[in-house]
């Protein structure tokens, strides 16, 4: 991992939590500065984004692109309560 990787982590983090409707790659370019590559690079590392589906390319002959979307955590998750 790069140096830079930390930040960058926090910064896709970010990014995803202000948006349930989740965001490409290059999405996540326009909003961090940083390279397609570099984020692409961090993001498959990240334990807590996956691939929610994938969206129609923007241009004729273009792949199509995927849309990460950061995994809602409950704050609290209470034990069931024991049987009597």
């Amino acid at each position: 991992m790069n140096l830079d990787s930390p930040a960058l982590t926090k910064a896709i983090r970010r990014a995803l939590r202000k948006t349930d409707d989740g965001m490409t790659i290059t999405e996540l370019k326009e909003v961090t500065g940083r390279e397609y590559g570099r984020i692409s690079s961090v993001i498959r590392q990240m334990p807590d984004v996956y691939i929610d589906r994938w969206q129609q390319p923007v241009k004729r002959g273009g792949g199509y692109a995927a849309v990460y979307v950061l995994v809602k955590v409950p704050e609290n998750c209470p034990k069931p309560q024991k049987e009597e």
